[in-house]
């Protein structure tokens, strides 16, 4: 059988209902939110496909252009181990929370505050019956769980939208094993703070190292996460764990000298709660959450994990939560089912500078540039999303593998927020979508080297940048300035 799978888009009504009655159609399970078997594939291709396929073969190659190319919100992945749509309760792999964490939680976990719906999983937060309904305390949200620590090495996946508020945890997807802050815990955090939507945080901890917050990462985006779904996922292999938006690495980190990534099972959690009143929390949170007169809730779509099939497995001391008595396991060439191997490194020539390339440059929404001797002066006064781009006429990259450039500046939120980011066009993107970005760029007094990867994810495999077409510089934000000067811009 086929590694391939298609997964049932639950937002897109030209195919759904023809998957759907492919999925029933046979299989393993039926109806399990997967076209997962043979028979399944091909019920779906003569249900879609322009022409019925005649094998196995032509009817994944007609699924992956159809759903794939044509059909964005459907989405295309390698076999997961597990995968759960969340159109209803899997009683056998997940349980939902019914208990008080206490502490720093400002809620009961209780079974009501979870709906299916629609195809959807919902995390309601409200106050309805509480206290006297609530153990006590003053709000009621939901907590859901896989049922057993048997998660390790893999690559981990949501599709989500989160909440948004000040005093709010609003949606989290991480992974936990242990008891907080003892030897025995272990976690992967995506937690999104309501007090500001368009960031996400990222977070481990291994052996109970990371409660001081060493290893917190904030990711800004270029969108607001409590309006729209989006992929979010993290990849834990032996001497790396990366975090993942909508495919597109944001985030690495590796083992200081001495310690140890995540390396024991653990548990797929997501929950949404309201944080207390201890000062390091309402400073955390932005604040103490105020209840708005209507519930709150959190959205998710689907999770999904796929292992590291070759990578070291947890040992019987591991699963026990004994500590083991040697150093994290060495890292093999492994990759998850949904990742390819590691690009092959570009072979060795000149730098291509961007001054040797340029077509022409233009400025947008307020921005103003300027170019003069190779270096390009950006500057913006209180604009909305200002910047500028270079455009390079599709220039063939001859397998350079990144763009760098020297950059130095300032800029000012004025009360909002700003970012400064870079991105890359190919031949094969509209002016919206990038194929590559930096973000954030830091910015200093002086110039700074800077170094963006040409390497992206697209459909589950690492591809690296062949043409581009142009070069963008934006500031993100509501009404932001800014003055930079980059210079020395050129592919690698």
């Amino acid at each position: 059988m086929s590694d391939f799978v298609i997964t049932i888009s639950r937002t897109d009504p030209k195919f759904q209902s023809k998957l759907k009655q492919a999925d029933r159609h046979s299989g393993d399970r039926g109806n399990n939110g997967l076209i997962d078997t043979e028979e399944e594939r091909m019920a779906a291709g003569n249900l879609v496909c322009a022409e019925k396929p005649k094998n196995q073969s032509a009817a994944e190659t007609c699924l992956k252009q159809t759903l794939g190319i044509e059909t964005a919100n459907t989405l295309i992945s390698w076999e997961p181990s597990l995968f759960q749509s969340m159109d209803r309760h899997e009683g056998s792999i997940w349980e939902i929370a019914n208990w008080s964490n206490g502490g720093i939680f400002n809620c009961t976990w209780r079974p009501s505050n979870i709906k299916f719906e629609n195809g959807f999983m919902k995390l309601i937060l409200n106050n309805a019956g509480c206290p006297s309904s609530c153990k006590g305390m003053p709000y009621a949200s939901g907590e859901y769980r896989t049922q057993r620590e048997t998660f390790s090495y893999g690559y981990y996946e949501v599709r989500m939208k989160a909440a948004s508020g000040e005093g709010l945890v609003a949606g989290t997807f991480f992974t936990y094993r242990g008891k907080y802050g003892e030897r025995s815990h272990d976690e992967i955090d995506f937690e999104f703070l309501g007090k500001n939507p368009r960031m996400v945080q990222l977070n481990f901890y291994t052996e109970g190292r990371g409660v001081h917050d060493e290893h917190k990462k904030d990711i800004f985006l270029n969108f607001d996460a409590s309006q729209e779904f989006h992929n979010y996922g993290f990849k834990l292999a032996p001497n790396s764990l990366t975090w993942y938006i909508d495919g597109r690495a944001v985030h690495t980190a590796t083992a200081a000298p001495g310690e140890k990534l995540p390396y024991r099972p653990m548990k797929i959690m997501a929950n949404f709660w309201p944080g207390s009143s201890q000062s390091d929390i309402v400073a955390w949170l932005g604040g103490i959450f105020k209840y708005p007169g209507r519930p709150l809730q959190v959205e998710y779509d689907w999770i999904k994990f796929s292992p590291l099939k070759d990578a070291p497995q947890p040992t019987a001391a591991d699963r026990t939560g004994a500590q083991r008595q040697t150093t994290a396991p060495q890292p093999t060439p492994a990759k998850p089912a949904s990742q390819p191997a590691p690009a092959k490194p570009a072979a060795p020539g000149k730098p291509l500078n961007i001054e040797n390339i340029q077509q022409g440059s233009f400025d947008f929404n307020n921005g103003k540039v300027n170019l003069r001797a190779g270096s390009y002066t950006f500057s913006a006064n209180q604009a909305k999303d200002p910047g500028f781009g270079i455009l390079t006429g599709n220039v063939d990259l001859q397998d350079r593998n990144s763009l760098k450039f020297d950059i130095k500046g300032d800029f000012k939120k004025h009360g909002g927020w700003a970012r400064l980011i870079v991105q890359v066009y190919s031949d094969k993107n509209n002016d919206y979508s990038p194929s590559v970005s930096l973000d954030p760029i830091e910015l200093k007094p002086n110039f700074t080297p800077t170094t963006v990867d040409l390497h992206y994810i697209e459909e589950g495999k690492e591809i690296l940048l062949g043409k581009a077409k142009k070069v963008q510089f934006l500031l993100v934000t509501d009404k932001g300035s800014c003055q930079v000067e980059i210079k020395n811009i050129r592919f690698e």
